[in-house]
C-alpha cells in the first residue's frame, strides 16, 4: 500500500501514567515489545510523517521506540516533540501537538489534516485506522472527525487544515463545544477506537487481553 505523506500524525506520550503507580504505561511489554511502540506501528505502516509528543520520562520512551521500531521500519525516523510542563496534565501535550501541527501547516501546503492520537491505545489496528480514513475521504474533508463506538467518544481524531487554521490555538475538544458544526461522527463498528490502558483493570500488566480478531 502506498505511504499517505498528506497528513501527519501527532501521538501523545508525555503522561505520567499515575494510575499505574510507579509504572510508565508506555513502557509495559507486550507480547515483547513496550506497549507505546505497539501503539504506534499500525501509524508507521500506514502514514509517513510520525511525530510523538514525549515529556515523562522521555528519554526511556525514546529509547525505546527506537530499539523496537528500527528494525522494522528501516531508516524512518519518528520525529520527537517534548513537553516540558507534562506535569500540568495532557491539555499541555495537546497544545504542544497542535502548535507543532500549525507550525508543519504553514511550512508544507501539501498538508491536508493532521491526526491526533494517543500512545496508550495498542488495539487499533491497521484496518481501524484505514476505515477511518476511508470515512473521512468520503466526505468533503472539512470537519474534525471523531470516532464513536456507541455513546462513547474515542481516538485517534482527524482535524482537516481548514479547521486547524481556524483554531487559533484551542484545544480540539473545547473547539468542537463552542463550533457544533465543526465536527462530524465516525460510527466506528468495534471498541478499539475507544479502549486504553486506563480502561483496563488495574491488574492490567500481568493479564493484557489479546486485540479483537473483528474486521471493518
Amino acid at each position: 500500500m502506498q505511504m499517505i505523506d498528506h497528513i501527519h500524525i501527532f501521538i501523545l506520550a508525555a503522561g505520567q501514567s499515575h494510575r499505574m503507580g510507579d509504572i510508565n504505561k508506555l513502557l509495559l511489554d507486550m507480547e515483547g515489545e513496550p506497549l507505546i511502540a505497539r501503539s504506534i506501528r499500525p501509524f508507521l505502516s500506514l502514514f509517513t510523517h510520525i511525530h510523538v509528543v514525549t515529556g515523562f520520562e522521555a528519554a526511556k520512551v525514546k529509547t525505546a521506540l527506537g530499539d523496537t521500531l528500527e528494525g522494522t521500519f528501516g531508516s524512518r525516523g519518528i520525529n520527537f516533540i517534548h513537553n516540558p510542563d507534562y506535569e500540568k496534565g495532557q491539555d499541555r501535550s495537546i497544545s504542544k501537538a497542535m502548535d507543532a501541527a500549525m507550525m508543519r501547516a504553514v511550512e508544507d501546503p501539501k498538508i491536508d489534516a493532521v491526526i491526533l492520537a494517543l500512545g496508550d491505545m495498542p488495539f487499533l489496528r491497521c484496518d481501524d485506522l484505514k476505515a477511518l480514513m476511508d470515512h473521512y475521504l468520503r466526505g468533503k474533508r472539512d470537519k474534525i472527525c471523531v470516532p464513536f463506538y456507541g455513546q462513547n467518544r474515542g481516538h485517534p481524531v482527524i482535524i482537516p487544515r481548514i479547521i486547524l487554521e481556524n483554531m487559533e490555538g484551542a484545544l480540539p475538544r473545547l473547539f468542537m463545544k463552542t463550533h457544533p458544526q465543526s465536527w462530524c461522527k465516525y460510527n466506528a463498528p468495534n471498541a478499539n477506537f475507544i479502549t486504553d490502558v486506563d480502561q483496563l483493570p488495574i491488574e492490567y500488566p500481568h493479564d493484557l487481553p489479546p486485540p479483537t480478531d473483528e474486521k471493518v
